[in-house]
């Protein structure tokens, strides 16, 4: 059962649709529905008020629609295949029950987005199955929806003014000196060995302790370098099921697979780890806070605005707190 389980878990989203498209065809089977094939895609025109040029809607299939188009590595090549296929600048894709419009020019994209009535259409993001439960319920400045509470504008306002200024750029100036010195006297320790130099590597190293140190504070002592280390193997399985493909966020009803798969059970593994992290990140600030007047990391920024009245109802639980740090 173990083994069966492992090998769920390891399905690419390809053999994934495979499989449900032979479970699908047993389904269409003893139902007997077949119905009769479409056209290779038609076009669609909107209504002509609008002004909006006119879309293709490429052939799908029963009940997964245009998802078994999207297989490879690389969606967005995909996407950009399909599009040069039809000599389509949009397309309207069923992806499940998920409706999307993929646009592919620049002419296409302003008529998208000129009229101001799509800005609300056009700003969100889906509630992702995997992003809703790592940013703590869409409690952060990418995945909240725009605006239903005032809580995506209030973070956006508040992170804008508190971490993003020049202000605080400019405070963390050592810091990126620090590791752009670190870097160069690497790259020149392992040249002259003779040693081939991987530079992307070396500076996705550098650009994660960069980042680390701005958001969590702290050098090179032993309890730094453990939560570093910690850090980077719990962020990168983060990343990794944030793009992972569930199959409840394109077929809710069958959700249930991603639990047959055990990404659920990763999904709740890593989010417990990550919120572990976020605990003793903001214990330890909480404790050095009085300890040390040393210049403030964004830990030290939130747990501010926490304790801030004005800031509240924004960053007033460790939740927000958390989410914000996800992003």
């Amino acid at each position: 059962m173990c083994t069966a389980l492992m090998s769920m878990e390891t399905l690419q989203p390809h053999e994934l649709l495979a499989l449900l498209l032979i479970l699908l065809a047993t389904v269409l089977l003893l139902r007997r529905v077949f119905p009769s094939p479409p056209p290779p895609f038609k076009r669609c025109a909107t209504s002509g008020a609008t002004g909006s040029p006119p879309f293709t809607v490429p052939r799908g299939l029963p009940v997964i629609g245009n998802l078994h188009q999207l297989g490879g590595a690389l969606p967005h090549a995909s996407l950009a295949a399909l599009a040069a296929e039809h000599a389509a600048p949009l397309m309207l894709l069923r992806l499940g029950s998920v409706p999307a419009l993929v646009v592919s020019s620049a002419d296409a994209a302003r008529a998208v987005f000129q009229p101001r009535s799509n800005d609300a259409a056009l700003s969100g993001r889906p509630a992702l199955y995997a992003a809703a439960r790592l940013s703590y319920g869409l409690r952060n400045i990418s995945f909240a929806p725009p605006d239903t509470d005032g809580f995506w504008r209030a973070a956006r306002r508040a992170c804008v003014s508190e971490l993003l200024g020049a202000p605080r750029v400019r405070g963390f100036r050592g810091v990126r000196e620090d590791e752009a010195a670190a870097l160069v006297a690497a790259v020149e320790d392992e040249s002259s060995k003779g040693s081939p130099v991987n530079l992307s590597e070396k500076l996705v190293v550098t650009s994660n302790r960069i980042v680390r140190r701005i958001a969590f504070g702290g050098d090179d002592d032993d309890d730094d370098q453990e939560i570093s280390i910690r850090a980077k193997a719990i962020l990168k399985e983060t990343q990794s099921l944030l793009g992972a493909f569930f199959v409840a966020d394109y077929l809710p009803w069958l959700g249930w697979l991603d639990a047959l798969r055990g990404l659920r059970r990763r999904l709740e593994r890593n989010f417990h780890e990550l919120d572990a992290l976020y605990e003793k990140v903001i214990d330890d600030h909480l404790n050095k806070r009085t300890m040390t007047n040393k210049e403030e990391d964004l830990v030290d920024v939130l747990l501010r605005l926490h304790n801030d009245p004005a800031h509240r109802s924004t960053f007033g639980s460790r939740s927000q707190i958390k989410g914000i740090l996800t992003v």
